[in-house]
């Protein structure tokens, strides 16, 4: 099973709170991990980045909207409970919680008009169903690489361009420029060309 996306987490939430108790992060996570039944393998996936799982940073996102919704709140740091809305909501049936849902709310659509993502994480446009399954902390990490990546080849293909004792002097301007020497101590690094 693929790990649900950022929105199919707001109703596991919403019931994981609907005991009426205080829950930390990592009690929602653990709680919407065993839900949906994932693999070890699946709650260890990280971000591109390394620095979270998706798993974390997928329910992270499903908790913003939530409380931008005011459907939960947090009265003590990395701890939830139930607004009134969101009891309302989770007596009306989880299953009804959706972003579409949430867009009811002021509040909600207040936060989403000032969110740069909008266009792609909740748009009800299909063509581009990839996009909204991820969060937009993995668009934006996505979007990164795939620079990183069309930068790379363009830097090699000019690199390509050049002679070989332009390259070899790249190369050592390179390494100074890591800190590797310096000018005066690598003056005679570049093989002398012979005419």
């Amino acid at each position: 099973m693929a790990i649900p996306k950022y929105n199919e987490f707001m109703p596991t939430i919403i019931t994981c709170l609907s005991d009426g108790n205080r829950h930390t992060t990592k009690e929602l996570i653990t709680f919407c991990a065993n839900a949906f039944q994932l693999t070890e393998e699946e709650r260890q996936r990280r971000l591109p980045t390394g620095r979270q799982s998706v798993l974390a940073n997928r329910v992270g996102w499903a908790k913003t909207y939530l409380k931008k919704a005011g459907l939960i709140e947090n009265p003590v740091r990395s701890t939830y409970c139930l607004t009134q809305r969101g009891k309302e909501a989770y007596q009306q049936g989880v299953e009804n919680i959706t972003v579409e849902y949430l867009r009811r709310f002021d509040s909600f659509n207040a936060f989403i008009s000032n969110d740069t993502t909008q266009n792609i994480v909740v748009s009800n446009d299909n063509t581009n169903n990839e996009e909204i399954t991820k969060s937009p902390q993995e668009i934006l990490e996505n979007a990164i690489k795939q620079i990183n990546h069309s930068l790379a080849d363009e830097l090699l293909t000019e690199i390509m361009k050049i002679s070989s004792s332009d390259f070899e002097s790249l190369v050592v301007r390179l390494l100074i420029k890591m800190g590797y020497g310096s000018m005066q101590l690598n003056a005679n690094a570049v093989t002398k060309k012979i005419w």
